[in-house]
């Protein structure tokens, strides 16, 4: 486990827009994957489906920096065009990183 307080975490929640299935928010998110692979400091994102009508991601970042550098301003900027709706992004500490059971 890594013990070193440095890893932030953050929930990221966009309204479904009206109209638009969960196959094509799949769809989107297969569409994405090579953008999040790419992404400086981005440890793991978790591609998520809300039982709310929401979609977005649960991410894993190596540093606050990082993490803040991708959710920008012009980041909300284009999601709030993109969808109709601001997104909702909630900040976590992450202490401990368990690895992955084998």
């Amino acid at each position: 486990a890594a013990v070193d307080g440095s890893h932030v975490a953050t929930l990221v929640q966009i309204p479904i827009p009206q109209g638009v299935g969960n196959d094509l928010v799949r769809d989107g998110f297969a569409g994405a994957e090579e953008t999040y692979r790419m992404t400086p400091g981005l440890l793991r994102k978790h591609f998520v489906i809300g039982e709310e009508g929401t979609f977005g991601g649960v991410y894993l970042w190596d540093s606050i920096t990082s993490a803040q550098s991708w959710f920008n301003d012009a980041w909300r900027q284009r999601v709030s065009e993109t969808y109709g709706h601001p997104p909702k992004v909630e900040w976590f500490d992450v202490p401990i990183v368990l690895p992955a059971k084998k």
